[in-house]
């Protein structure tokens, strides 16, 4: 019987990695041994690596922003300036008097809808 288990332990063994092997030993308190210096350094580097290019494109996202932003506020400025081209709006019209005529007599205006000229003293 014993030599049946030294086999089943020989078969296990030749299956695993010395990785494999090294990672299931345990110390005699019952810990998981001490994880090789070299796994460190390559965890310590992939961590760094993963920092680094999550900083990287951090980094363009902003930039890419900033870009758009600034176009978009350049836009605005340019719209705004485009749309409101200030005291020049519309044309100039002849003033045609004011004052107040009876309900029901005929207006006449010479332009159309009216800027000045007599009209009805009540509410429309």
């Amino acid at each position: 019987m014993a030599k049946s288990r030294d086999r089943t332990r020989q078969s296990t063994a030749a299956r695993t990695t010395p990785a494999d092997r090294s990672a299931a030993r345990t110390t005699p308190a019952g810990r998981s041994a001490p994880v090789p210096e070299s796994k460190l350094a390559a965890n310590r580097a992939d961590r760094e690596a993963a920092r680094a290019t999550r900083e990287s494109e951090r980094r363009r996202t902003l930039i890419r922003g900033g870009i758009v932003g600034g176009v978009a506020v350049g836009l605005f400025v340019l719209i705004v300036l485009v749309a409101n081209p200030g005291d020049d709006l519309g044309q100039s019209q002849r003033n045609e008097g004011t004052g107040h005529l009876p309900d029901g007599t005929a207006l006449t205006f010479a332009n159309r809808p009216p800027s000045s000229g007599r009209h009805y003293a009540s509410r429309a």
